[in-house]
C-alpha cells in the first residue's frame, strides 16, 4: 500500500513537471530562468528540473517494487 502512495505521488510529480514545463515555456516566467536545469531558448525559459525529479522519483520508486518483489515472492 506504501508503495502505491509512493509510485502515486512521484507520478503526480512527472505531471507537475510537464506542467511547468509547458506554462514556463508558454508565459516567459522569469522566477524559472536561474533553477537549475533551465535554459533560455528563443527569449523564453525551459525548465526541466520538476520532471527530471519526478522521473527519479518514479525510477526510485520501481525499483524499490522490483527488488521487494525478487526478496519476497508472491507464491
Amino acid at each position: 500500500m506504501t508503495l502505491a502512495a509512493a509510485l502515486g505521488f512521484s507520478l503526480w510529480d512527472v505531471l507537475r513537471g510537464i506542467s511547468t514545463l509547458v506554462t514556463v515555456y508558454a508565459d516567459d516566467a522569469n522566477v524559472y530562468r536561474y533553477s537549475p536545469l533551465s535554459w533560455t531558448v528563443g527569449g523564453r525559459t525551459l525548465t526541466i528540473y520538476q520532471l527530471v525529479q519526478g522521473l527519479i522519483e518514479v525510477a526510485l520508486a520501481l525499483l524499490i517494487a522490483w527488488w521487494l518483489h525478487r526478496r519476497f515472492p508472491v507464491t
